[in-house]
């Protein structure tokens, strides 16, 4: 490889004298977000200022507070950890000591993980630890298995949630980011290298280097941490066939502090998916390299690499030796970073909205993998979260790039610096969460089945526990609102991203529309001023729209208002007969798209709860297939309907298909306009049709997932036969020496 590049050494005086100027019309400033009311990270932990803004944040929010219904009388009281000092740290490094259970006792597990900081909180506080089965907090180094998140009570917690991973992987990152990239413009997503995964993506990048021969690549492992397994290639010869990783565009030009590369370790902790809460700790990590950066060096990993685990190693690295003494060595706190930047006079607002946009976006292109697997192993609202550690690099013009994010991000302490961070890190998270005085126990599992249903179904294979309603209430709107405002009461040194003012730009990036989040960001930030005024307990309607709504693609919530004056203007025109025929049509063309064998459990259950119910006059016996068993319901409907006095009246009501005005609305329409309905009706034969998500929605949702499996699997034959012509790696003895 050839590092002799022309290019000078960037310099800071190079770099800080335009970049008020050149990141201003370069970059793509999310305008959308407010620093005023968000906060700006790096200003000293839990720093007291506070803008006018935020001041009347936190007097609204108070009034807010006092008018909700208080139910937290009966819930347990919430345990507040204290802050932990150096001389309280547990000497015994074995997480696995035996403690006996007790109906009394705060438990907390570990598995895998590096967790002498989070025990030596935990115990300090009270907890003990266990090797049972049950605990209140599980405290997990690696990605779960779905067995461990079944039947928890409410009130346990465990620091991942199922699927999270998604975002850690470095080829899940990519293809999730990838993804929304295709489906929403690169110009929302583009804070990621250019970035390929092999051996999958050997085709495009034996294009990229033969086209541009002076390019450099770095290749990483998929799930690799500490710096392990990462060269640079500038060769199509070097480029590794056999393992999966991933290959990025190496960012040559990168934002230089004293002549050294760093990066930025930003500690990012989510709470809640639905409603999407995001939080980010004001302090944070700045790991330098330990030597100078030039592209004429070709063998030295401590010239490209930040990591401390490489790092350290190096005779020249210079350790902290104080919280106090910091911006000296190579490991900066962020107050320290920020403090060099406002020396320099350089403008940090818009590099902080990009990095909490990106942020935000990132969580966001996780969101329907870990809401899936939320509901489908039926997890409370407050089981999990999750603290990631997002490593982001700056280059010359400041712009930001995630480098990766980790899942479990290092808790060590082997510096005076990293203790007074993730000690009090650790210590805010946990109260964030809101850990409860509960004494732990497993739930046991349950089937919501009626008597009724069960008489009619008690030999059906379908009788199995069905996810829970997802109406929104207004009792439940107050109970999630509640919660939003108490975890932001104990948010320590936590700044909040997600809810934010202007939220609703974000919307077009969910996996599906969520009202809630609508619901709440409209409550927080859009009528401050009108709210504050008003006195006595605060009253909430239930949403007027379902939460299965057609997703808006604008950013001002118009398509949702056309939607509901869409269903009032139609309420009149369609009964619920007539609604009802036009989705379980659409459910029959859905199944016949989909083998009946290969239906979830949920689903069959739902459908046979409907099909059997006894409103119905004829009824079936089990072996006949869903599809008849609704075929038939239809039947029943239209011959029910020739019995009505007005001839007229019926020949209206049986359109032809081609005349059906019904046809014309997509499937969110007539969702929406049979649920809307069917609330003042109360049948509870039709609402058996929209539990969880809506039966269609679900159908829907499998049929793309197995057009989505097709599409992959055409995808990866293709790439197999590119592989399998390309030319042959020639016989050398030349091998790549930059190896870490």
């Amino acid at each position: 490889m050839n590092y002799n590049r022309k290019n000078p050494l960037i310099t800071p005086e190079l770099t800080v004298t335009k970049l008020g100027s050149s990141l201003a019309k370069s970059s793509s400033k999310p305008n959308y977000l407010n620093l005023s009311l968000i906060g700006r990270p790096g200003q000293g932990l839990h720093s007291s200022i506070q803008t006018p803004e935020q001041q009347t944040l936190h007097t609204y929010y108070s009034n807010l507070s006092s008018r909700l219904t208080d139910s937290d009388i009966y819930k347990p009281p919430l345990i507040t950890l204290t802050q932990l000092s150096p001389n309280q740290q547990l000497k015994d490094p074995n997480p696995h000591t035996k403690s006996m259970s007790s109906s009394t006792q705060l438990l907390y597990k570990t598995i895998k993980a590096e967790a002498k900081l989070v025990r030596s909180i935990l115990e300090n506080s009270g907890f003990i630890h266990t090797d049972s089965h049950t605990w209140n907090l599980l405290w997990s180094g690696i990605a779960l298995q779905e067995y461990i998140y079944e039947d928890l009570n409410s009130n346990q917690k465990i620091n991942h949630f199922p699927y999270s991973n998604e975002l850690t992987r470095k080829d899940k990152l990519c293809l999730n980011i990838t993804a929304m990239q295709e489906k929403y413009g690169k110009e929302h997503f583009n804070f990621i290298p250019e970035t390929y995964i092999l051996p999958d993506g050997l085709s495009k990048i034996y294009n990229k280097l033969n086209y541009d021969k002076k390019s450099i690549w770095i290749v990483k492992p998929a799930c690799s941490s500490q710096g392990k397994g990462i060269f640079l290639v500038d060769s199509i010869l070097d480029v590794p066939i056999d393992n999966i990783c991933v290959i990025s565009k190496y960012i040559e030009n990168p934002y230089l502090i004293n002549g050294l590369k760093f990066d930025i370790r930003l500690y990012v902790l989510v709470t809640s998916f639905e409603p999407l809460r995001i939080y980010l700790y004001e302090e944070g990590l700045t790991r330098f390299a330990s030597e100078k950066y030039a592209n004429d060096l070709r063998e030295n990993r401590y010239v490209h690499l930040t990591n401390y685990s490489v790092n350290k190693k190096n005779e020249n690295y210079i350790q902290n030796i104080s919280e106090k003494e910091d911006g000296v060595g190579h490991k900066w706190s962020l107050t320290a970073l920020m403090k060099y930047f406002k020396e320099k006079g350089v403008d940090t607002d818009d590099l902080w909205m990009m990095i909490y946009d990106m942020i935000v976006k990132s969580v966001l292109s996780i969101e329907g993998h870990v809401m899936e697997a939320s509901k489908r192993l039926g997890l409370h609202r407050g089981n999990c979260f999750d603290l990631f550690g997002f490593d982001v690099i700056l280059d010359s013009k400041l712009k930001p790039w995630l480098l990766e994010v980790n899942l479990s991000p290092s808790m060590a302490t082997e510096s005076p610096l990293d203790f007074f961070i993730k000690s009090n890190l650790l210590t805010d998270t946990f109260n964030l969460i809101g850990i409860r005085m509960k004494a732990p126990r497993k739930a046991s599992g349950y089937k919501t089945c009626s008597k009724l249903t069960i008489s009619k179904l008690k030999n059906s294979p379908y009788l199995v526990q069905r996810p829970a309603k997802n109406k929104l209430s207004g009792k439940k709107i107050q109970e999630i609102l509640r919660e939003t405002l108490s975890e932001y009461s104990r948010k320590g040194g936590f700044l909040r991203l997600y809810p934010c003012k202007n939220a609703d730009f974000y919307d077009q990036f969910f996996s599906q529309i969520k009202p809630i989040n609508k619901i709440i960001n409209s409550i927080l930030f859009n009528n401050n001023q009108d709210l504050n005024h008003l006195e006595g307990p605060l009253q909430l309607k239930p949403m007027p729209i379902s939460t299965n709504s057609l997703k808006s693609t604008s950013f001002d919530g118009s398509n949702d208002t056309k939607t509901l004056q869409f269903i009032q203007e139609n309420k009149g025109t369609f009964n619920t007969e007539e609604l009802l025929i036009e989705y379980l049509q659409r459910i029959i063309k859905l199944l016949k798209d989909i083998n009946e064998k290969h239906l979830p459990n949920d689903i069959k259950f739902i459908l046979e709860n409907f099909s059997s119910h006894f409103s119905w006059k004829t009824q079936e016996n089990i072996e006949v297939s869903l599809v008849k068993k609704l075929e038939n319901r239809i039947q029943e409907m239209k011959c029910r309907k020739k019995n009505v006095k007005s001839i007229q009246k019926f020949k209206n009501f049986v359109r032809s298909t081609k005349n059906n005005p019904l046809h014309e609305y997509s499937d969110e329409e007539i969702n929406d306009m049979l649920e809307n309905l069917n609330k003042k009706d109360s049948l509870d034969v039709i609402c058996a049709l929209f539990e969880g998500n809506g039966v269609l929605n679900m159908l829907k949702g499998i049929k793309a997932k197995n057009s989505c499996y097709d599409k992959q699997r055409n995808q990866i034959f293709v790439s197999e036969q590119r592989n399998r012509s390309l030319p042959k790696r020639p016989n050398t003895s030349v091998r790549l020496k930059f190896v870490f």
